[in-house]
This record gives structure tokens, sequence and C-alpha cells, in this order.
């Protein structure tokens, strides 16, 4: 009884509503606890002849338009979310990868601009005006080492990280899409195969 509920997909709760029993007793009867009674044996059976006769059946029936109609609509969600996931994630590799040209860019000038800053500072100006213009570059220096410890090569592969598990995102939703489209053609096709046969005299 346990495996005819397993193929059918249906829960304890659903079977024993079916053969009008408490949930209990359909586990005591699964369980072998407590044998079945004629009304239920009867019930069961009707449902496993069924179940046979599907199986048996060499050509598939089409499913209930309104099934039809809820496996259709669950397609689009499906789809749909593929596609909003799809956008998110070209979004966000779009400003990764931003990121990190700008990063780039930045992490290049902060140390062109430290260089000089060094320069200056191992030749100052003579006088008063050497000293104001070595103490701004010190305050500069250190500005700008902050800002390097921001976006430099440490950061910067961070960010190549996250660009490449995006990519890698991005081609397993393809793949999967590839997959899911392939099925669809496939089932469609035996669908279509099934019917000719069934309209074969």
């Amino acid at each position: 009884m346990k495996q005819l509920r397993q193929i059918t997909g249906l829960t304890q709760e659903e079977l024993a509503m079916f053969l009008k029993v408490t949930r209990s007793s359909l586990n005591q009867f699964e369980l072998g606890k407590r044998p079945l009674d004629s009304s239920t044996s009867i019930l069961l059976a009707g449902l496993l002849q069924d179940l046979l006769n599907m199986e048996k059946a060499p050509n598939a029936q089409p499913l209930p338009a309104d099934i039809q109609a809820v496996v259709q609509a669950a397609e689009q969600e499906a789809a749909d979310k593929m596609i909003l996931q799809k956008i998110t994630w070209m979004q966000a590799l779009k400003t990764a990868e931003k990121n990190l040209a700008a990063m780039q860019a930045r992490a290049k000038r902060l140390k062109n601009w430290l260089i000089l800053i060094d320069r200056k500072l191992t030749n100052p100006a003579p006088g008063p005006v050497g000293d104001w213009q070595s103490n701004c570059f010190e305050t500069f220096k250190t500005k700008a080492l902050e800002e390097l410890l921001n976006c430099h090569e440490p950061v910067q592969v961070e960010t190549a990280i996250k660009i490449a598990a995006i990519k890698a995102s991005l081609r397993e939703l393809k793949r999967i899409k590839r997959v899911a489209n392939l099925a669809m053609r496939m089932a469609k096709s035996g669908l279509a195969q099934n019917r000719a046969n069934a309209a074969t005299p």
C-alpha cells in the first residue's frame, strides 16, 4: 500500500481521504498492523487497476484542459523568473565590471600621485615655502594611501571573483534554459506522435 501511495505521489492524508479512513488507520494498514476491510480493499483495488491501465495504455492521453492551463501558467512563470534572474545578474555584472574598471583607473592615478609626492618630499623646495609644501604633501600622501587601500589589487581581485561568479551563474542559467527547452520540445514531439498514433486506424 505504501508503494502504491508513493507511486501516485499522494500523502497519507490524501490517500486516507480517498479511502474514507483516518490517517492513523492508513498508517496501520501500511505498517501491516491492521488488515484492510472489504470497502477499503475495493477502493484501493480500483485505484490500483486504474493506475495499471494508464501505465499499459499504448498512447499517452493529453492532460485535461484545466490542468494543462495550470501547467502552462507554471511554465510561463518559471520562464519569467528566469528572465528576471538573468536581468538581475546582467545588471550586477555590468555594475561590477564598471566598478573594477574605475578601481583600476583610480589605483593607477593614485600610484602616480604617490610617486610624485615622494619626489617632492625627497627634493623639497628651499625655505619656508618648501616646508609648507612638504606639510601639504605629507597630508596628500596620507589621504592618497588611504584611498589606494580601497582600490588596490586585493580589492580588485575580490571584484574580479564576483564578476567570474556572476558569469558562471549566467552560463548555468543558459544551460538550464537550453535543457528545459529541449525537454519541452521532446515532450511536445512525443505528444504529437501519440496523437498521430491514436488517429491511425
